[in-house]
């Protein structure tokens, strides 16, 4: 097996044979972060350095990514749409490559002061130009903005904060976002989106004209106001942290589509005296005193409704209101399930719940103070997402809509009727509460044809009639989790695993002492088994040819014997709290196999037991072993202190060290030679083994 790094200079290289218009399309997606790595690639050179170069943040502050090598190997997550380049960096970069970015964004202005002085067309060639602008003194803010409106720039995009009293602006295309900043004149032509923070405005100061084009509009208001709201406004945020009510101009918005409350005194919809018969989406967020829900049934058109940390609006949904909702999420406050100055009601102990004919999505979480009555909840037949969280559910059994597709249930105890059936539309199934009940098991031996993933995680017990016959499962199904269920060795048989494409397998708690060497399939490419009761491996998992990851947690492995494994792909094996005395059973196919270069990490968390011995010199022997251990020997913190392959975990009390066991392990094999055992980079080969990596990337880079 290649190590990352080489694999990585493998696949540039087979990408560069590949025709110029896919080879620029691959590496616009590409993180903006890593790009600077393959500018080594000849033939794609000037493609990467347009991508790079296309769009910029200027700023002395350069973000990072990745700090070390594991957080490298999550580079794929990054979000990175700017590369963040310092501005001398940036001069450099023009003069090199001839090219001017698209987008560029400015955050200082010793940056654009820099920019102007040393190549002022890079501002007026940007398609995009975005600026955040601070004054660099905030006692004297105006030779700052002075700086600005005298250099003639039209942004796309601006953003002023704590420039006092302005009577001007830069030319702004687009979008306006000013925090403690008042203008004289907010009327600015062609501006699409406004953002104001008015909590230092004085009440006589709100702004009543905008520009009447205006799309969107976030206010942070602290005062009543009569603003006169743009008729074309199809966007509007709200957003108060005091007491004072915000009622606007009575008016009548016929493109407002999205509202956005966050009012804490707010009790009606009324109070706003906006007319929005053509609103599809409205948000009410922190507004604990509202309860006038009646007033939301004049919006004909309402296809989203999000209720946060407010009441839940029991009777919201009563006669044939909201025909046209598609979306309704509810959510208590995230800290404890509870709402501020709010004392429950009895009904809310035993609530029937109804919910619009044409709903699709339907999300209730973290609702602790109310109980669903499910022998009266009936839920929609148009019904395709569902998710309760942390919402208690009365004594009966759940059923769901035939039409589900996507089902996440977390709960505090929920249980199903013997005739219970997975919708056939299903596709990802998340059942997870303290106690699960399944009184049949027909829902498992019919499991819909497009079902991916299937979670099944009782987090106290969980209860299910044994299986009689084979698990069949669909060709669709790739994951499957089910945590304690105490699942033994006949009905891990039964669930018949071999014969699936699962690709990721977590049974957590279970009785299998010995487990046997035909129960997986060979697609799976993540296999847990923590809790199981294993005391004894197969002798070889080398049949999972496409095995990454590894894990055995909380299992009885003090005396297992050497078990081969599949080197080819595995890269991750977690053998903590498994009362570990030896490593090298693990790693025989390594030593046998001669292959002592292969990557792999293993994470021995809690296994006091553990023959420090055997642990140097497995890490001796092979070079692309990554050990993580405990800090509990001096030896071993020592060492790692100058190792880039030994890993000192926190301390953590082992529940299984046994002061006897650990002095026999030690003398298994203390007879060794010291020259057999891994001392660190210091005297050791980590320095040679980051030279030879070095030659395979040199080799790999064309020049």
């Amino acid at each position: 097996m290649k190590s990352t790094t080489a694999a990585n200079v493998d696949f540039f290289e087979n990408l560069t044979s590949l025709p110029l218009d896919i080879i620029a399309r691959i590496i616009a997606y590409l993180p903006r972060c890593i790009l600077p790595e393959i500018l080594s690639f000849a033939r794609i050179r000037d493609i990467v350095a347009s991508e790079i170069l296309s769009a910029i943040d200027i700023t002395d502050w350069t973000r990072n990514c990745y700090k070390n090598n594991a957080a490298r190997t999550r580079a794929s997550h990054c979000i990175c749409n700017v590369f963040t380049i310092k501005p001398k960096n940036f001069k450099l970069a023009m003069d090199q490559w001839h090219m001017h970015p698209k987008l560029l964004k400015i955050g200082d202005f010793s940056t654009f002061q820099y920019i102007l002085e040393t190549d002022p067309e890079i501002l007026h060639k940007a398609i995009h130009l975005h600026g955040r602008f601070h004054p660099e003194n905030i006692d004297d803010p105006n030779p700052s903005f002075e700086l600005l409106i005298n250099s003639g720039t039209r942004f796309d995009s601006l953003f002023l904060s704590s420039f006092g009293n302005v009577h001007s602006l830069p030319a702004i295309t687009k979008n306006l976002q000013l925090s403690s900043t008042i203008l004289e004149d907010y009327n600015i032509g062609g501006l699409k989106k406004l953002s104001l923070d008015m909590t230092l405005h004085s009440e006589t100061e709100v702004p009543y004209n905008l520009y009447s084009n205006m799309e969107e509009l976030h206010l942070l208001l602290c005062y009543p106001t009569n603003m006169i709201l743009p008729k074309k406004l199809r966007k509007l945020i709200v957003d108060t942290s005091h007491e004072n009510r915000v009622a606007f101009a009575p008016q009548a918005l016929f493109n407002l589509e999205y509202i956005k409350y966050f009012q804490s005194c707010m009790k009606s919809l009324n109070e706003t005296r906006l007319v929005t018969p053509n609103l599809k989406s409205l948000y009410l967020s922190c507004c604990h005193k509202f309860s006038d829900f009646g007033s939301l049934k004049r919006l004909k058109h309402l296809q989203d409704l999000k209720i946060y940390d407010c009441i839940y609006p029991i009777d919201l949904f009563n006669g044939k209101a909201f025909s046209e909702l598609r979306r309704f999420e509810y959510t208590a406050s995230s800290i404890d399930g509870k709402l501020p100055n709010f004392e429950v009601p009895e009904t809310f102990k035993n609530l029937t719940l109804t919910f619009p004919a044409n709903l699709k999505v339907l999300s209730i979480n973290n609702a602790m103070f109310m109980k669903i009555n499910l022998n009266t909840l009936k839920l929609p037949t148009s019904l395709t997402n569902l998710k309760l969280s942390n919402t208690p559910l009365s004594e009966g059994y759940l059923y769901f809509p035939e039409n589900l597709r996507f089902i996440e249930i977390d709960v505090p105890k929920v249980s199903f009727k013997s005739d219970f059936q997975l919708p056939r539309a299903a596709v990802e199934v998340t059942i997870e509460a303290d106690i699960i009940i399944f009184e049949g098991t027909d829902f498992i031996y019919n499991l819909p044809e497009k079902l991916s993933h299937l979670t099944l995680k009782a987090g106290f017990k969980g209860a299910i009639v044994p299986l009689t016959q084979k698990v069949k499962w669909p060709s669709s199904m790739k994951y499957f989790y089910l945590k304690n269920f105490y699942t033994d060795e006949e009905q891990l048989r039964l669930l018949n695993l071999k014969e699936s494409n699962l690709q990721t397998i977590e049974i957590f708690r279970g009785r299998v002492k010995k487990l046997p060497d035909d129960l997986f399939p060979v697609s799976v490419k993540s296999l847990s088994l923590i809790r199981m009761g294993i005391e004894e491996l197969p002798q070889s998992f080398e049949c999972l040819q496409n095995l990454h990851q590894l894990y055995l947690r909380f299992n009885n492995l003090k005396n297992v014997k050497p078990v081969k494994l599949p080197l080819s792909n595995l890269k991750y094996l977690d053998l903590s709290c498994s009362k570990l005395r030896l490593l090298s059973p693990f790693l025989q196919s390594n030593l046998e196999e001669a292959r002592f270069d292969d990557e792999i990490t293993v994470v021995t968390e809690c296994n006091w037991n553990l023959n420090v011995i055997d642990a140097r010199q497995m890490l001796k022997k092979i070079k692309g072993l990554s050990l993580y251990v405990d800090g509990f020997h001096k030896t071993l913190k020592n060492i790692s202190s100058h190792s880039s392959r030994l890993h000192i975990l926190d301390v953590h009390d082992d529940p299984f060290f046994d002061e006897q066991e650990y002095n026999a392990s030690l003398e298994v094999v203390s007879s060794c030679s010291s020259e057999d055992l891994y001392c660190g980079s210091d005297s050791d080969s980590d320095e040679e083994e980051n030279e030879r990596a070095k030659k395979r990337r040199k080799k790999g880079n064309p020049q």
